[in-house]
C-alpha cells in the first residue's frame, strides 16, 4: 500500500505549479495538478488528495466558493484545503476564508523556504490526522468482532464506548453518557459501580 502524502495543485499559472510541485515532491509526496475548478473537482473526488493547495482566483472558480463545494461533498468534506493567495490577506479575506472552510492560508509571494516550512507544518498535521484516523479504524473493527460485550466508561463511570456486540444483545436508543444506574437493572448496576470503582481506586494508587 502506498502512504505517500498525496496533493492537489488547483492554480492556473504554471510556473507557480512547477515551483509548487518541486517544492513538495522534496518530501516525496504524490503530485497533482489542474488549472481550474472543474477539472479540479474531479480530480478531488477520484484521486481523494490528503491536501489541495488552491488558488482563490481561478479561470471558472472562486476559490472560496470551490473551497465551500470541497467542504460540503462528503466524499472531499475531510481533505485538507490550503488557499493561496497572491497577495497580502485582508481580514476580509481571512474571514472568507474561514467561511468556506479553509484550513489555512499561504501567501505565493512569501520566500521558498517558509513556504516549505508552512506547508510542512500542514502536511504534518494531516498526516497525525491520518494516523489517528487509521488506529480509531482499526480498535473499532478489533472491537466489533470480539464476541464478548465491551464496554468502555470514563472517570465518572459513564458510558463512551459500546461495541457491536454489546449493541446487538442490549439494544438501546442511546448509551453514550449514561451511567450504569441508567442502563442496568438496579442490582447489576450496583455490583458494575463497585468493581468500576475499586478499580479506578487501584489504578490511582498505582
Amino acid at each position: 500500500m502506498n502512504d505517500a502524502m498525496k496533493v492537489l495543485i488547483l492554480d492556473d499559472d504554471d510556473d507557480f505549479i512547477h515551483f509548487l510541485t518541486l517544492l513538495v515532491r522534496k518530501n516525496h509526496y504524490v503530485v497533482s495538478s489542474a488549472k481550474d475548478g472543474k477539472r479540479g473537482l474531479e480530480l478531488a473526488r477520484t484521486m481523494h488528495p490528503d491536501i489541495i493547495l488552491l488558488d482563490v482566483i481561478l479561470p471558472d472558480y472562486n476559490g472560496f466558493d470551490l473551497c465551500r463545494i470541497i467542504k460540503s461533498d462528503p466524499v472531499t468534506a475531510n481533505i485538507l484545503v490550503i488557499l493561496l493567495s497572491g497577495y497580502k490577506i485582508s481580514s476580509d479575506d481571512q474571514a472568507a476564508g474561514l467561511e468556506s472552510g479553509a484550513d489555512g492560508y499561504l501567501i505565493k509571494t512569501m520566500p521558498a523556504r517558509e513556504m516549505k516550512a508552512r506547508l510542512e507544518i500542514f502536511i504534518d498535521n494531516k498526516q497525525f490526522q491520518k494516523a489517528l484516523h487509521q488506529s480509531e479504524a482499526l480498535f473499532t473493527a478489533f472491537m466489533d468482532h470480539n464476541p464478548g460485550l465491551v464496554l468502555i466508561k470514563d472517570d465518572s463511570l459513564r458510558l463512551v464506548y459500546v461495541n457491536r456486540t454489546f449493541r446487538e444483545r442490549m439494544p438501546a436508543d442511546d448509551w453514550m453518557g449514561k451511567t450504569p444506574e441508567e442502563c442496568f437493572p438496579a442490582e447489576l448496576a450496583a455490583d458494575m459501580r463497585t468493581h468500576d470503582e475499586a478499580a479506578l481506586s487501584a489504578g490511582y494508587e498505582r
